[in-house]
């Protein structure tokens, strides 16, 4: 696969990169024209309040919120095992890559009226195999950073350094293809036995409990999935081939792909194209809203949304939307089809959450951009595993909006610092630290006047800020981008020494 495929698909290159694993599943998604929704450009269509658990139903639960510039989500409402698109959440792993992929391939189970318990089951199983390609088969044989280089993948771990590299290695760790068949097997085996005893035998693993993350959802989700228009999309807009109506077919079906993509088995594509995995997802998204309106509004908007589940035609509904719209008071079509993938040229992409987003990140500056340069970067900013903290930096050429981006980046972006050090080392700055040239703007932002300051984020998130010479800044900002021996920076051991006992210099450690 080339990258540019990639990016059409809505997923970043690196995901794709990063493991033999991935580049199977990326490969098969690619044959089934599997689509990812940007998280960030996807407007969220309200969850109507009688599909809620008593416990969500408190204003504002469960809703999607920016804080500088992260768009938080609801664990069990933002994901669907039934969704038919993947989603792209710039600021997770590029491992989300191929686990959102594989869910799609797995496939779900479902049947009209269920009680919790199948729910669970379902929900349970269909998470097995995307787990198993999480945390073990794409260990096999991504690359580390040097420090990780021998270590695996706990639950609760991240490396920034490791997911800058994100390459295949030849240095395999062939230990965690058994570990993972291992896992699956035991995962399936409780499945078996929670639906022979019609209770719920979980089997957790560290910090892992499938079991219980599986309950929690399907008490999230029981209402809409055996919901009456739940039942009617099922029935009218989703081929039969993409879900199971037996837990134990879906074991079948998570053994099944497991062999298709560690043994290279053959795999049966579902013949459905990129336009009708949008359709299925349009058409839900219509029976979803329609459940909040009233009735008056509903029943003219259900006539729409089923006329466009019967005949596909995605224009004719787009404009009786827009033309319904001037009437009621309801999202507008550029929300509704705010899908976080394209449409035409110009529905698909939210500009409006991302312009949110940026208003979180920069509420000091956001006033310095105009139109534009807003358009300039929604049109680019595709195929990005970064925060949006990152994606913008080098984009608006506006130097105290790179500062407060900066300022507001969230911890997880920031790369953990290693103590040790030998002074014969090559170093490089550490992406905590960053030296700007002073201006009116940056000065009225941190009220520091020097010609040049270092800034550094400390492990605690304390901002802590370094006036600089004009002389001393001029030489320092040069080395910003590359590796160099300390004695390349001529500053005094004193100096040096500061630098690297609070991490703003690291050593450039090769992966």
């Amino acid at each position: 696969m080339q990258d540019k495929d990639i990016i059409r698909m809505g997923a970043d290159p690196k995901d794709y990169h990063r493991s033999s694993v991935s580049k199977r599943i990326f490969a098969l998604a690619q044959e089934n024209q599997l689509l990812f929704a940007h998280y960030e450009y996807r407007w969220p269509v309200p969850v109507p309040e009688h599909w809620l658990h008593s416990s969500m139903r408190e204003e504002g639960q469960g809703a999607s919120y920016w804080q500088s510039g992260v768009l938080f989500e609801s664990k069990y409402q933002a994901f669907r095992h039934d969704s038919a698109v993947c989603n792209f959440h710039p600021g997770q792993s590029s491992k989300w890559g191929a686990h959102e992929l594989c869910h799609k391939l797995v496939g779900y189970a479902w049947r009209p009226n269920e009680n919790l318990l199948f729910h669970t089951l379902a929900a349970w199983t269909a998470e097995v195999l995307p787990v198993v390609v999480y945390y073990f088969w794409d260990e096999i044989d991504s690359y580390k950073c040097d420090v990780h280089r021998a270590h695996t993948m706990s639950p609760t771990s991240y490396c920034v350094s490791c997911e800058a590299i994100s390459e295949v290695t030849k240095e395999t760790r062939s230990q965690q293809l058994q570990a993972g068949w291992d896992f699956l097997n035991t995962q399936l085996l409780a499945i078996e036995e929670s639906l022979q005893k019609q209770r719920i035998i979980s089997a957790p693993y560290f910090s892992l409990n499938l079991a219980d993350d599986a309950y929690h959802y399907s008490l999230s989700q029981l209402e809409r999935l055996n919901s009456d228009v739940y039942i009617e999309y099922m029935k009218e807009a989703v081929p039969a081939t993409l879900y199971t109506q037996s837990i134990e077919d879906l074991i079948k079906r998570v053994r099944y792909v497991a062999s298709a993509l560690m043994d290279n088995s053959s795999f049966s594509n579902y013949n459905i194209s990129r336009e009708n995995w949008a359709y299925m997802d349009i058409s839900f998204r219509g029976l979803e809203l329609a459940e909040s309106m009233d009735t008056e509004l509903k029943s003219i908007f259900l006539k729409q949304v089923r006329a466009y589940i019967k005949t596909k035609k995605l224009d004719a509904f787009l404009a009786e939307y827009q033309a319904l719209q001037e009437d009621y008071e309801m999202p507008s079509a550029r929300e509704f089809f705010g899908t976080g993938y394209e449409i035409n040229n110009e529905f698909g992409f939210y500009k409006e959450q991302i312009i949110e987003g940026l208003q979180s990140l920069l509420p000091n500056t956001y006033e310095l951009l105009n139109d534009d340069e807003i358009d300039e970067f929604v049109k680019s900013d595709r195929g990005n595993r970064e925060y949006l903290g990152q994606r913008i930096q080098g984009h608006f050429k506006i130097d105290a909006i790179e500062v407060e981006a900066f300022i507001n980046q969230p911890q997880g972006f920031f790369e953990k610092s290693y103590g040790a050090f030998n002074v014969k080392s090559k170093f490089k700055w550490s992406n905590r630290a960053r030296i700007f040239k002073n201006s009116k703007n940056i000065e009225a932002l941190i009220e520091q006047a020097s010609p040049y300051v270092l800034l550094f984020k400390s492990i605690n998130g304390e901002i802590l800020s370094y006036n600089l010479s004009d002389a001393e800044g001029a030489k320092l900002i040069k080395y910003q981008k590359q590796t160099f021996y300390l004695d390349e920076l001529k500053v005094s051991l004193e100096d040096a020494d500061f630098y690297v006992q609070n991490h703003i210099l690291v050593e450039a450690r090769e992966g």
